[in-house]
């Protein structure tokens, strides 16, 4: 997703995001809220929603690599690209942060403001949950994912003498 397509300079994330943000003109809403509300559905079979799914998925560890996939996520993420010296991370914040002139809410609001709903079945909301999934410990490694999410975001970039949580801070 990270690799830059020549006949364009975009790569795949960038033109994901875009396609993610346009709002459809039957219903006024975007495909990023779509797939969220999507996402927070719950299976009537496992009582679990897909996003408590997906985040499990993301959290298994490979047996070739020793890596989950969150972390291979956070690593293509914070990969740099020469043609704007910016990383993904950083451009998908920025694109986050945009605000929209129709509704006057930037996607990060939205973000969260769907992600605080609370269930009515469990009770409880997409952001404690989450939380709850970040905070499991890995049996193989003694670490969470949020610790190690933390841990990526962290890290310095020796271009910008910046680490990803500043600057994930400033744009929020």
């Amino acid at each position: 997703m990270s690799e830059e397509r020549a006949f364009c300079n975009q790569n795949a994330m960038e033109s994901w995001l875009h396609d993610m943000s346009e709002e459809c003109a039957i219903c006024n809403q975007n495909a990023m809220k779509s797939w969220l509300q999507d996402m927070s559905k719950e299976c009537a079979f496992c009582n679990q929603n897909a996003m408590e799914s997906w985040l499990q998925d993301m959290s298994e560890e490979c047996a070739i690599c020793n890596q989950n996939a969150m972390k291979s996520w956070l690593q293509d993420m914070s990969e740099k690209r020469a043609f704007c010296n910016q990383n993904a991370m950083e451009s998908w914040l920025q694109d986050m942060s945009e605000e929209c002139s129709i509704c006057n809410q930037n996607a990060m609001e939205s973000w969260l403001q769907d992600m605080s709903e609370e269930c009515a079945i469990c009770n409880q909301n997409a952001m404690e949950s989450w939380l709850q999934d970040m905070s499991e410990e890995c049996a193989i490694c003694n670490q969470n994912a949020m610790e190690s999410w933390l841990q990526d975001m962290s890290k310095e970039c020796a271009i910008c003498n910046q680490n990803a949580m500043k600057s994930w801070l400033q744009d929020v």
